[in-house]
């Protein structure tokens, strides 16, 4: 639901935050995970800010894509190997492979338990 639809990142639950891509970041405090543990981060691409250059706190990655949509960009950036869909505003200026950080709004991160890898069907014997 949502268009577009969450972003979601793989990431590892640590102390205080969320790591994704080599990125530590505040999260909501998740009592179910502990530090370690594989997490699928959630995040809206409007909860998303892009900030000028890399940063040393949060996610940094580099503009792959910009998409006018009418009223807003939908910028798409590449965070490690993980894509993640960014709205900006209409007036900033962004050219694919600029490096940029990327600020999440407070309380807007969901944390999500990994589906279990499927096991393989064993043939009745």
């Amino acid at each position: 639901i949502g268009n577009p639809p969450m972003n979601l990142l793989e990431g590892r639950a640590a102390a205080g935050g969320v790591e994704v891509e080599g990125h530590l970041f505040e999260s909501p405090a998740q009592d179910e995970f502990k530090p370690g543990d594989p997490v699928l981060v959630g995040v809206r691409a409007e909860n998303l800010e892009l900030l000028p250059g890399s940063t040393p706190d949060g996610l940094s990655g580099r503009v792959l894509v910009v998409e006018p949509l009418g009223s807003f960009l939908l910028v798409t950036v590449a965070v490690g190997k993980q894509r993640v869909k960014v709205s900006a505003p209409m007036h900033i200026k962004l050219d694919a492979g600029q490096e940029v950080g990327l600020g999440v709004k407070p309380g807007s991160v969901r944390l999500l338990r990994p589906a279990a890898d499927p096991q393989p069907a064993t043939p009745p014997g």
